[in-house]
């Protein structure tokens, strides 16, 4: 009798056990079927919304600013926004490569105007109110969308290791040109972009954010920065009432003048990945994919257990490290 029953509860637990599991089953596959559909709608089906922040008062074309536009990503962005409809400001610290980029840009988008503003990240961050007065002869343009793009360390070498070769000025230079200036810029701009409302804010992130990154620990950890301060920003204007959508975008690899990468379906060029994350406008979604071909591989890279994932990476990072000491040479 004792042996029955024994039998009966051990068969209850088995069948309450296996009751949990499929419950747990059921909810896991449907995050991942919401995940995938999510990312289908926003990459392949859905038109983004840019143009949504195009309409002004004035009927003139409202104004954009690139941070960080005077080459590679930020160039693209400025080229991609220019393509759908607004003037530019281009932001970067050598006056005469801007200038040149402008002459450059203009006869390419006509009907579009171009403008620049002179700030040095790494002179200028800690001092709000050289940062301010440089911002001041902007006051009166309609800017209706920020591209936090700079970000970096301002010198050669992207590929150091914290205990061999970081001096305490180049980690200070990491955090203040990809942490503290996007923040503190956006917090001098935020005022002209609530009076200009509906207005958007794209903040440039990287895959690095949520995987662990050897020697580029600083950078992984900045854009870390950046992805949570962006959530807790959108989140933040929402609750007052301001019409203003932040957006975190994901980049991994990207095909640069700098970053010698031969351009790929993989690896896109400035313009085509700045085209891909303006694309994903209105989303609904704070932090976001801006190129679909860079999502596959580093999901499933991050959903491996963490043993192999970080053997992984240190293969391909001590490859990419080696390759670029070569090239120093």
């Amino acid at each position: 009798m004792t042996t029955f029953l024994q039998f009966q509860i051990s068969g209850s637990l088995f069948a309450a056990c296996i009751k949990v599991l499929t419950v747990l089953g059921a909810l896991y596959t449907s995050t991942i079927l919401w995940r995938l559909g999510t990312f289908t709608w926003t990459h392949f089906i859905r038109t983004g919304t840019i143009s949504r922040y195009k309409t002004t008062t004035s009927g003139k074309p409202p104004w954009a600013i690139v941070t960080g536009a005077s080459d590679g990503v930020g160039q693209g962005f400025a080229e991609a926004l220019a393509a759908a409809g607004f003037n530019v400001i281009l932001h970067g610290r050598d006056e005469q490569k801007l200038q040149a980029l402008v002459e450059a840009l203009q006869p390419c988008f006509p009907d579009r105007q171009f403008d620049f503003l002179i700030i040095d990240g790494l002179a200028s961050v800690r001092d709000a109110e050289k940062m301010q007065a440089a911002l001041e002869r902007l006051k009166d343009r309609e800017i209706r969308v920020l591209i936090n793009n700079l970000g970096g360390h301002g010198g050669a070498g992207n590929w150091l290791a914290l205990t061999q070769e970081q001096s305490a000025s180049t980690m200070d230079a990491w955090i203040d040109l990809t942490a503290r200036f996007p923040a503190q810029f956006t917090r001098l701009l935020l005022p002209q972009l609530i009076r200009n409302k509906p207005a958007l804010i794209q903040n440039i992130g990287s895959a690095s954010a949520d995987m662990p990154s050897p020697w580029l620990a600083l950078y992984s950890a900045c854009k870390a920065f950046n992805k949570a301060w962006s959530q807790s920003l959108q989140v933040e204007l929402m609750a007052q009432n301001h019409d203003i959508e932040v957006q975190n975008i994901t980049a991994a690899n990207i095909s640069t003048r700098r970053s010698k990468r031969t351009e790929s379906w993989l690896e896109p060029n400035p313009r085509k990945f700045a085209e891909s994350a303006l694309g994903t406008v209105g989303c609904r979604s704070k932090v976001v994919w801006g190129y679909a071909a860079h999502a596959p591989m580093l999901t499933i890279l991050n959903s491996l257990p963490e043993s192999i994932r970080d053997k992984l990476i240190i293969k391909e990072m001590s490859r990419i490290v080696a390759k670029e000491q070569q090239t120093e040479k």
